[in-house]
């Protein structure tokens, strides 16, 4: 590998370093700056990661990759010095001082590092519920429908148990008061009152994880920032949910697993089509061929089997990440909210 592919890793790690500033993780922000230069370097950081290379940013996440490697070696239990810098295990040290302890336990789990590396990001964000629930909830109210929900990216579909979760603000609560998860808004919503009944619950993701599963369990945890502990308590409160609600989530990727569900309207119900932070992920032609498929299963909807398409992704034209539902068979569009990418600072907008 050149310098160059050295240079390019630590302008990727940088970059992440700047992203978890500005969203709130000192910790992660000051590791990925360390890393960077010692990725440029040819330090520990490169000889874990040179493998992975190349490795387009948008597509494939590296740096977050490799955070939550680490961070899984800290839910192990594997290396107990590092340990005492991460919140989601009780750490309390100051984040400047974590880079000795960090890259000491990468230097000794190298092989380790360098294989957790090579999974896919698996960022289950229960935190989004809070947003999108403004879809579901306007979906159950305008047509008075069982919902069948069918995830795109589910990971291990915590987020398709989104009714078993509590939403709380001064203004208005909704879900189940004695939930594991507790999330709270400015503001709730409109059609707190809507009632809602789930028919089906479906996911796809290719590389679908198991909640109930210790392994899966650590790696869904690995992946989110251990300094955000309100989030990282929400994982856990959905992963203790998961055994009480059956979901199924197929390993597959959406192109190959929405057509035989979308084939014939679903009469009677709902369906609903979600996804949160996904499309990124897909190329051009798979994100595109994804959405002519909503098209086409779009103008076969009938007012006894509508159709919904409820989305939270980024969008460069817009601050914050739109909450945007497409609905047929009008085939109407309304952004109902702009989020955060973990679904904190919502603001409804209709």
């Amino acid at each position: 590998m050149t310098t160059g592919a050295r240079t390019e890793l630590a302008e990727q790690l940088n970059q992440q370093a700047e992203w978890c500033e500005r969203l709130g993780s000192k910790l992660y922000a000051t590791l990925l700056i360390e890393a960077a230069s010692d990725a440029r370097r040819g330090g520990a950081v490169w000889i874990a990661l040179r493998d992975h290379l190349p490795a387009p940013l948008l597509e494939v996440m590296l740096p977050l990759r490799f955070m939550a490697a680490m961070h899984a070696l800290v839910l192990r239990d594997l290396a107990p010095e590092l340990a005492r810098f991460y919140p989601s295990v009780g750490g309390a040290g100051r984040p400047g001082q974590a880079w000795p302890a960090f890259v000491s336990a990468l230097e000794e789990h190298t092989e380790e590092v360098r294989t957790l590396s090579g999974f896919p990001v698996q960022t289950n964000e229960v935190g989004r519920c809070a947003a999108l629930i403004g879809g579901w909830l306007r979906i159950a109210h305008v047509t008075g429908r069982p919902l069948r929900l069918l995830e795109v990216g589910s990971s291990a579909g915590l987020n398709l148990r989104w009714d078993r979760y509590r939403y709380e603000s001064a203004k208005g609560s909704w879900g189940r008061p004695d939930s594991a998860v507790r999330m709270m808004w400015d503001a709730p919503p409109p059609h707190l009152d809507a009632r809602v009944e789930i028919a089906e619950r479906r996911g796809c993701d290719p590389s679908a994880l198991n909640p109930l599963n210790e392994n899966d369990r650590i790696r869904l945890l690995s992946a989110v920032w251990p300094d955000q502990v309100e989030r990282v308590e929400r994982t856990r409160g959905a992963l203790a949910e998961a055994s009480s609600v059956p979901v199924e989530v197929d390993e597959e990727s959406a192109e190959t697993w929405l057509p035989g569900l979308l084939e014939q309207p679903a009469d009677g119900m709902a369906t609903v089509v979600f996804h949160s932070i996904v499309l990124q992920y897909l190329s051009d032609q798979e994100r595109a061929e994804f959405l002519r498929l909503l098209e086409r299963a779009g103008a076969r909807a009938t007012e006894g089997a509508p159709l919904a398409h409820l989305t939270l992704e980024p969008d460069p034209g817009m601050s914050g990440f739109p909450v945007r539902l497409r609905m047929w068979p009008s085939g109407e569009e309304t952004v109902l909210a702009r989020s955060g990418p973990h679904g904190g600072d919502i603001v409804w907008v209709t």
